[in-house]
Parts: C-alpha cells; structure tokens; sequence
C-alpha cells in the first residue's frame, strides 16, 4: 500500500465522528542530556517502559474510542524494547502512526525494524544550525555527523522523515537553520513552539535560558518562520500552519484565541504508567486509561500554554468540527453558516497545505 496521504485518507475527518488523537510517552529513559529537558534530570523517576502486552490493551481501547492517529515519544522512544512491537500493532490496527528519536541510536537494523513496524513519520530532533552547540546541548559527542549519515539511509528504506526543531537560543539564524536542514538532505520542519513547564509526568520541557524568550523575541522568530514558510526558503517546507504561527502572535499579546485548544477533548497525552492526561502542560489527569470506562470528554477552550503538538492540530479541527454541529436536525443549516466563518478559511487553508505538501506520508 502506498505511504502517500491523498485528500481520500482524511475522509474521517469530515464524515461521522471526529477522530482523535494521542501522544503517547512509552518510556522515560532518554540518553541525551538536553538541558531545555527535564528527563536528564530525572522527572520521570525509575526507568519505565510500556510493554508490549499493556500497549496492545491501550491501543485496542484507544481505537475503540475513536482515537486514530498515535504519536510515540518519551524519553528516547526508540530506547523501549518493544516500540517496534507496539508501532507494528498500531499500524496493523489502522492507527496512523508517528514516532520521534535523537537519532543516537540510528543504524541499519533499527531504521529496517521502523521500516517493518509501518511507522507512516519519523522526526529526527534538531537544536542547531551549528553543530557543535547541537551536539554539546545534547550531551552526544558526534551526533549530528552521525544524523547526517544516517538520513541518506533512511531514505533508501524507505522512511518519511522530518526535522522536529524547538524554538531556541541556539538556532542564531532561521534561514541559517532552513539551509543547514537542506543539507542534512531532509526538506520539511516542525517547529515546536518554546515550553519550560509541564506540570503532568511528560519530561520535554525545563526550565533554561535557551528557551525562556521573551514575547518580543518570540514574535520577531515566529516572523522569521512565517516568512520561510510562504517564501519557500531553500525549498524548505514548514509544517506549523500560518495560523498556528499567527495563533501563537496572539498568545504572546495576550490576546484570545481564535482557536481554543481541543486537549483533553479531541488531544490527550498518556505516559509510561497508562495515566491519561487532558494534555502535558496540566497535571488534571483521568486516572489509568484502562480504567477508563464510558467516560465521556468535553471541550473546555483552553489557552493556557502553547504546546504545538495540540494548539496546530486545534486549527486542523475547527473545519471538520464545523461541519459536524451538535444538533443533526439543522446540520446543513449551521454547517453553511459556519462555513463563511474566518477561522474556517484559516482552517481550510491549513488543510490544503498539509495535504498539498504530503507532510506526513
């Protein structure tokens, strides 16, 4: 079966119920020592890894309730002995599936075993156009050397892969940063917008000067990203929507939002104890998954921090959450009314570029 993502695989986004989605934490063991990262400093306490046993459960329940899309962390996601296990289930099952890693522990059997699982995205973690700082801000002597080499070969295989960049000290210059990418041989960024504090058990965010812009700066970056993005730069792709970036202006201002955040609604994030929380920003948790029951979950309009993995999906899901109002009786009627919303042209366009560019193939 073809890894291309054609306008036909987002079907379900706009027919029936919405799908959700989840980031999942399937160990706390990471062997870097990022220091805008916690987990070097042990916030996740003793080593877990999520079996293969208690995954299957998870993911059997997780599509029962309508989650479709699993993105795998940690930690070094690729540190758990059985990801690849975990990833083929899911795949298999019918979960779109994406996974992340420092790129440490590349080599030929593990980019055959992603290969093998049906990971349909992998990111690779990037501090720096200088990779020296990248390499020293990741505690790995000759990492990115090592990126480097290992990028061709994953291409070879077969894998779609992207740069996953958080927004920091360290990248002295964004269109420095978009060429040193091109170089690496890859053409697409994720940016991760800039997080010192989660108050839930995830660990990929602390306290450090490297991260802790102020709004000013982080304004000035989130334009140097928009103007890549639309000028096309080196033929570099951005993932982050013009929305998400303007979204993100906003927060900054202290504005509201356009686009309320979906988590703990549509976007949860679960960890290496199966704890499910609205997001990883809040400690408010629901308890084990399995434990879960009918539990039902509702939207709460939440701005209260800028985590990119849940605020640019919120913008993806205002446009097929338009077209499915509560009320079916006059469906086509607030259907139509909702669609000559701004926010729904926002969302729209965010639709065409994910799917015009095949980000995720």
């Amino acid at each position: 079966m073809s890894n291309s993502m054609s306008i036909a695989q987002f079907k379900t986004m706009f027919t029936g119920s919405l799908p959700g989605q989840v980031i999942w934490a399937v160990t706390n063991l990471c062997n870097a020592g990022c220091s805008f990262c916690s987990y070097p400093k042990g916030k996740g306490g003793p080593v877990k890894h999520v079996s293969f046993d208690d995954a299957k459960k998870v993911l059997d329940l997780l599509y029962d309730k309508n989650i479709r899309i699993i993105s795998f962390t940690g930690g070094e996601p690729l540190l758990n002995p059985d990801i690849y296990e975990i990833i083929k289930y899911a795949s298999a099952k019918g979960f779109f599936t994406r996974t992340g890693t420092n790129g440490a522990v590349l080599n030929y059997k593990t980019i055959r075993k992603l290969k093998d699982s049906g990971v349909r995205n992998v990111w690779i973690s990037i501090d720096s156009e200088i990779e020296k700082q990248h390499d020293s801000n990741r505690g790995i002597p000759g990492l990115m050397k090592h990126i480097r080499n290992m990028i061709p070969l994953m291409k070879e295989i077969g894998i779609n892969v992207n740069a996953a960049a958080p927004i920091n000290r360290l990248i002295r210059d964004y269109y420095a940063f978009a060429k040193h990418i091109r170089s690496l041989g890859l053409d697409t960024i994720a940016f991760c917008y800039p997080m010192t504090v989660m108050a839930a058990s995830y660990g990929g965010a602390a306290a450090s000067d490297l991260v802790e812009l102020t709004p000013d700066e982080l304004i000035e970056t989130l334009g140097h990203i928009e103007k890549i993005k639309l000028s096309k730069y080196e033929g570099i792709r951005i993932v982050n929507p013009i929305a998400g970036l303007q979204e993100m202006v906003r927060f900054q201002k202290g504005n509201p939002p356009l686009f309320p955040c979906l988590g703990g609604y549509k976007f949860f994030y679960l960890d290496w104890n199966l704890t499910l929380y609205r997001c990883a920003f809040l400690s408010e948790n629901f308890g084990n998954i399995l434990d879960l029951g009918n539990r039902q979950f509702h939207p709460t309009s939440c701005n209260q921090c800028m985590w990119q993995c849940f605020r640019d999906p919120s913008i993806l899901y205002h446009l097929p959450g338009l077209i499915h109002p509560k009320e079916p009786a006059n469906a086509w009627q607030l259907g139509l009314k909702n669609l000559v919303d701004k926010r729904a042209s926002q969302s729209l366009t965010a639709w065409f570029d994910l799917i015009k560019n095949n980000f995720y193939a």
